[in-house]
């Protein structure tokens, strides 16, 4: 992984950093995530984030705001909608697939009151 944004500790880290607002934060860390599991979580309103790694290009981390979803023939076109910090012209559509990307990380999380 060249992105090293995204770790497996991070819903622990944030469960205990929200016990220090009196937040309950739960939270679901995925390599190598499906489409579904970014539509799963916008669906749900969870706070979703993407971490990708392109060969020879690097690694980026993003907040992901939604999905479109289409097809050509037969063949599934699926983006994510990202708000990304490094430029103005957010938000930015990603193409999402199998074999575009050298390594994905993906966290899902959610913030309630205790």
């Amino acid at each position: 992984d060249c992105s090293g944004t995204y770790t497996t500790q991070f819903p622990g880290i944030l469960k205990e950093y929200g016990k220090l607002f009196n937040k309950n934060v739960t939270g679901t860390y995925k390599r190598s995530p499906k489409f579904d599991f970014f539509k799963n979580s916008i669906d749900n309103a969870c706070s979703t984030s993407l971490g990708y790694c392109i060969a020879k290009e690097g690694g980026h981390g993003v907040n992901v705001v939604g999905y479109a979803e289409g097809s050509v023939g037969d063949r599934d076109i699926d983006y994510l909608i990202t708000g990304d910090s490094w430029y103005d012209d957010a938000p930015r559509y990603v193409l999402y697939g199998k074999g575009l990307f050298q390594s994905v990380d993906a966290l899902s999380f959610k913030v309630e009151d205790m």
